[in-house]
């Protein structure tokens, strides 16, 4: 196989895996808004609590940790673009992440057993 066609089917392969992942993030939010608008008041309050809950914990972590999570979860960028900005490796963005949600879990799980 000569390597353009090659690099044409890689391409394409990728093209296609970006378009699955565009995708599935669509019926993600979309589900999420389709059951947030029939949730119940009550599930609602709860919501909005675990959700400032978890604003307060982000505002707790170091500014680098927040930045990398705003990216990652907000902007939705992909590790390997936030790989090329901080100038490290992908797997180096995935260990980071995995700390900084285990962090975020443990903690979030604490301050709900104290509620």
């Amino acid at each position: 196989m000569d390597a353009p066609a090659h690099q044409n089917r890689r391409g394409a392969l990728a093209d296609q895996n970006r378009k699955r992942r565009r995708y599935l993030a669509f019926l993600d939010r979309f589900t999420w808004h389709a059951r947030s608008e029939r949730a119940e008041p009550e599930q609602l309050g709860t919501d909005a609590r675990l959700f400032s809950l978890l604003e307060r914990t982000l505002a707790t972590l170091p500014p680098d940790e927040k930045q990398l999570v705003e990216w990652k979860y907000l902007e939705r960028r992909s590790v390997r673009d936030i790989a090329v900005e901080l100038q490290t490796s992908e797997k180096a963005v995935e260990s980071r992440l995995v700390r900084i949600r285990r962090k975020l879990k443990e903690f979030l799980l604490l301050a709900l057993k104290n509620e």
